[in-house]
């Protein structure tokens, strides 16, 4: 599998907060109904896969029971991802918008 997404609304930078690194920020207002689109790997809970993944727990979305590990864009969500809520799930993508 080859991720190579981009959304011309967002962009990646360090953030402002000390200690935090980069971040995903946007470049316009994102309003409730917007979506963002979230690729990546789907393993199942409390699996080998699941555990052989811990480096990417603060990152992984639950979709019933089964997690998504995130790459592009959506790896870089963090703590920021429970501002989103998923709104379908289609095998290995996510479509999240705004709470």
């Amino acid at each position: 599998m080859i991720s190579n997404e981009s959304d011309a609304r967002f962009y990646v930078a360090k953030s402002t907060i000390k200690g935090a690194g980069k971040g995903l920020f946007a470049k316009i207002a994102i309003a409730k109904g917007d979506k963002l689109e979230v690729l990546g790997v789907r393993v199942p809970a409390k699996s080998l896969a699941d555990q052989c993944t811990t480096y990417a727990d603060a990152y992984k979305f639950r979709i019933g029971k089964y997690l998504l590990i995130p790459t592009g864009l959506g790896g870089r969500l963090g703590s920021q991802r429970f501002y989103w809520q998923v709104t379908h799930c289609l095998g290995y993508l996510l479509l999240l918008c705004p709470r």
